[in-house]
């Protein structure tokens, strides 16, 4: 209610044609929908005609006893200049005119009588034009009048301009409804002020300027008009109560009046005080009332606690339903860049059937949103980004409804809620396009923006049931995404959401779910690398607040998601889908109080876009393959990730097993066992197919000859001491054979001393002694078993004999062990296996140049566990020092106690070889060992 509107304590006895006329077309057109009605004292056509102009414009009329002066701030005043059938506009006058001409109320015998305004024409040009005089109150013609020449030459230079409004039911509708009341709160003031019945409130409210919807006016009646029964102890606030509010704190419950009123006067510890909202209390309020202080003079306190709205009514019913329109947003809070306007996609239309829920509230949001892995905080786990981009539209209505009802043996306030029933439709457009680059898991929401709604009040009869929207705008993302990605879609869909409570007690089922959640509709598009199971959704989160404490909350979200899966039938897949939340609490702030009812609906999904039948992905060696002459070569397919063997490997996208046809020319070749017996280069096609006859085609380039070995020498120094041993160490690649070679491949020799192989088979090496000083040569040479060669020159500065014998290191004893090894046991054909190097299920020893396990690809698995044994010659104590390395990194070396030293060494680049030796003195003179390189990530070739 508006604080401007008096109460009537009577019908007026005046005739009003018009209403009447509008009243008899809507009865007997059958259009006006009311429940059955009660007998009222009056009819709108008991008010007659309100509007009259007075002396001079004419002669004296109406009834000052009957002046509405509540309609000064609404009143317009138009002059125009009559042209014929045109008017042009030449003044308009209001209370907020200049000072001279403001429109303001006249008084007779010092009571307010009638409206006047003072048009100054002194400046303009009037003979011989003829004006008319127009009143309008929110847009509504009230009267017109045209003055010619012969009346206004007896005027001077000012006409005064007046006229009486009186109350009027019609009138009284326009000023509620321009000032954005509901449909109830009109109902109610219209009945109560000029005790209408329901079909003259129903006619009124349909024909208004901006009449009201059937169904709301059907509401309306069915709240207002309700058989109730409501206790002594109620009180409804009143217009002079309203306004004497002026402050409302609902934490302490304390309310602050500044003057008395017949309300307050009669209001007792014990009664329930409820009101309409105002500027102090915004969404209403439901008090019982605690305790009251009257300070003379000084404002009126009253303490209060939250009423439960069986303790304001002992009989009555609400039945309330609404479109959530942007006109009705009070504020609203947006993250930076969205954008909030009326939704202009066709397919955000509401069609909610059963619920009573129209298409009123159609907003759009545009989304912009990214989530970092490393900034996000919780929800994102992983590395990367995921950007949600695009466009949210949907439409939002509701409808709530209870009834109360007398129950003699439920204590304390002998009345019982025996019916709750709550629903909201949801109508949601998205169009959504989710891309990122990112390795992990997410489960994050980003609230774009909420939306603060004005209140709506309805009624219980006499008493006002203010209820408070909320809706929240989310943008979310939920799953998995592995490596880049992009998929797009639209989908729609209408989500009914609802449950209701009948009183077990009274034949009732207690709660029963009453959503319903049908699969959604789209298009979509993708571009897909990744491995992934990722939703993206828009969300609208809604609250139905009570007296703005707490009420139901519905959750519906609406989207796509993305699918991948390598192998898999199909290999990726774009999907729509809904899910929906309900949430009605166990108190609903004091104002309900029911058994809990959460309920998660299953999310329904239906398939936009998948892939066809894809063809096999296939990888293969672009180089050159080198070839043995005379020897077969396996050139595929590769068997495991693990394995160098072979040269090219197949998956298909759906997991089909892969059959290869190879083809040198014309000709097919077993590309298990090729053999060429010409040097040269050749061509083989390789067709690999599915079991669906989908294939791809490679080729692969075969040079046959015989390369030279990759060789790799290591040695601990660039000098050494004459007649102190000094170790190097090596390893041989051979291409041709994929594998390390063995010992008894390599050549050691020295200028100017003695170079001595060590007698291991794996870890190839050698100990040299050199007799003499200044510059000398190690030179490495290996050999593969078809003759071809790679050696490797070393140059050592030797120095003077130290002064005393050096320690000396047994050639043949540093060996290394990993945690667990590659191979089982010695086969038939492998002519240098050493079962020192075939482990089964265990501790392993490792070969120089040998790959380690780097938590994804690698042969030997760290710690390493390394020893040597060495003699003082002199017969002295020794101290050994381990080194365990990676280009600057060096890593920690454990004393295992039994004579063994263990690192767990690491590196992420082949050119920074992970490196182990070890450092033995006697205090004077340092003797170090061969230096042990070994690989991570990736053997040469």
């Amino acid at each position: 209610m508006t604080s401007e509107r008096t109460a009537r304590t009577g019908p007026a006895v005046h005739l009003r044609a018009g209403v009447a006329a509008i009243l008899a077309v809507l009865l007997i057109s059958g259009s006006v929908l009311v429940p059955v009605p009660r007998a009222m004292g009056a009819e709108p056509a008991d008010y007659g005609e309100p509007f009259h102009f007075l002396e001079p414009l004419a002669p004296p009329a109406g009834d000052a006893a009957d002046f509405d002066e509540t309609l000064l701030d609404h009143l317009v005043v138009s002059i125009c200049r009559v042209e014929g059938v045109a008017c042009t506009p030449v003044k308009t006058l209001t209370s907020a005119s200049s000072l001279s001409e403001r429109l303001r109320i006249g008084f007779t015998q010092g009571a307010e009588a009638y409206y006047l305004a003072n048009w100054d024409t002194q400046k303009l040009k009037l003979s011989p034009d003829t004006f008319r005089v127009t009143v309008t109150v929110e847009g509504l013609t009230l009267g017109s009048v045209d003055v010619g020449p012969a009346q206004y030459k007896s005027f001077g230079r000012t006409w005064p301009i007046k006229f009486i409004v009186e109350n009027d039911p019609t009138i009284r509708v326009r000023i509620l409804r321009a000032a954005g009341e509901s449909a109830s709160q009109v109902a109610h003031a219209i009945k109560s002020e000029f005790n209408l019945g329901p079909e003259a409130v129903a006619a009124l409210l349909a024909a208004d300027l901006d009449p009201y919807s059937q169904a709301e006016i059907d509401l309306a009646l069915a709240g207002v008009f309700q058989e109730v029964v409501v206790p002594e102890t109620t009180k409804v606030a009143d217009d002079a109560t309203q306004a004497s509010l002026t402050a409302f704190d609902a934490a302490t419950g304390r309310m602050t009046f500044t003057t008395s009123t017949p309300t307050l006067a009669d209001l007792e510890v014990g009664d329930v005080l409820v009101g309409e909202p105002d500027d102090a209390a915004p969404n209403g309020y439901l008090r019982a009332v605690t305790a009251i202080t009257r300070v003379k003079r000084g404002p009126i306190l009253v303490d209060t606690r939250q009423a439960m709205i069986n303790e304001v009514i002992t009989k009555g019913t609400l039945d309330a339903a609404g479109d959530l329109q942007p006109e009705d947003i009070a504020s609203t809070e947006a993250l930076p860049g969205v954008t909030l306007r009326e939704a202009q996609s066709a397919t955000a239309t509401a069609m909610f059937g059963a619920l009573d829920i129209g298409d009123g509230y159609s907003f759009h949001e545009i989304i912009d949103v990214q989530l970092d892995g490393a900034t996000s905080g919780s929800g994102v786990s992983g590395q990367g980004h995921v950007r949600i981009q695009g466009e949210v539209s949907f439409n939002a209505g509701w409808n709530v409804g209870f009834g109360v009802e007398e129950c003699f043996t439920c204590p304390p306030f002998f009345t019982h809620v025996d019916r709750f029933e709550a629903h909201a439709g949801i109508d949601a457009f998205v169009d959504l396009k989710v891309s990122g680059e990112f390795d992990g898991q997410l489960h994050r929401e980003t609230t774009l923006s909420t939306h603060y709604f004005k209140p709506i009040v309805f009624f219980i009869g006499p008493i006002p049931v203010v209820l408070v929207p909320i809706v929240k705008a989310i943008a979310g993302v939920d799953g998995n995404a592995h490596l880049e990605f992009s998929f797009e879609a639209k989908v729609s869909d209408k989500l009914q959401l609802g449950a209701k409570w009948t009183d077990p007690d009274d034949g009732g089922e207690g709660w029963k779910d009453t959503s319903v959640l049908p699969l959604p509709s789209g298009t979509a598009d993708a571009d897909l690398e990744a491995s992934m199971e990722l939703r993206a959704y828009a969300k609208a989160d809604a609250k139905l607040l009570l007296y703005g404490i707490a009420g139901p909350g519905f959750a519906g979200r609406v989207g796509l998601g993305a699918k991948v899966q390598f192998p898999g039938n199909p290999l990726w897949q774009v999907f729509g889908h809904a899910r929906a939340e309900i949430n009605f609490a166990v108190d609903l702030g004091g104002v309900l109080k029911l058994s809990e009812h959460v309920m998660d609906l299953p999310e329904v999904k239906f398939v936009l876009k998948e892939s066809e039948n894809g063809k096999p992905v296939c990888g293969a060696r672009t180089d050159p393959i080198p070839a043995e002459l005379n020897e077969r070569i396996f050139l595929g397919p590769r068997e495991d990730t693990n394995s160098y063997r072979g040269y090219f490997v197949c998956q298909d996208p759906e997991g089909e097993k892969v059959d290869y046809v190879a083809r040198e020319g014309a000709t097919e070749i077993d590309y298990t066992r090729a053999l060429w017996t010409v040097p040269g280069t050749y061509y083989v096609d390789v067709t690999a197919s599915d079991q669906s006859g989908m294939s791809t085609t490679f080729r692969l380039t075969i040079e046959v000859n015989n390369l030279a070995p990759f060789l790799s020498a290591t040695s601990p120094s660039a000098s050494v001491p004459v007649s102190v041993q000094y170790f190097v160490a090596a390893y041989a690649y051979d291409k041709e054979e994929g594998s390390l070679l063995p010992c008894s491949s390599f050549t050691w020799s020295a200028t100017g001393g003695t170079a001595t192989p060590t007698s291991d088979t794996r870890s190839c090496g050698a100990s040299v002694v050199f007799a003499e000083t200044g510059s000398q040569t190690v030179t490495v040479k290996v050999t593969d078993r078809h003759g071809k060669s790679s050696e490797q020159p070393i140059t050592v500065n030797v120095t003077s004999a130290p002064g005393n014998a050096a320690p000396l290191i047994d050639p043949n004893s540093f060996k290394v062990w990993a945690d667990k090894g590659p191979f089982a046991v010695c086969g038939p054909d492998d002519l240098d296996c050493d079962t020192d190097y075939h482990c089964i299920g265990g501790f392993c020893r490792v070969p120089t140049g040998a790959v380690l396990y780097n938590g994804t690809v690698g042969n030997f698995h760290p710690p390493l566990t390394f020893s040597l044994t060495a003699s003082d010659p002199d017969g002295g104590s020794l101290t050994v020092t381990w080194h365990c390395s990676a280009g600057a990194n060096t890593f920690t070396v454990t004393d295992n106690g039994d004579g063994t030293f263990s690192c767990s060494p690491w590196t992420s680049s082949f050119a920074a070889p992970i490196k182990v030796w070890a450092e033995v003195s006697d205090g004077l003179t340092t003797v170090s060992s061969e230096v042990r390189p070994y690989l991570m990530l990736d053997r040469v070739g």
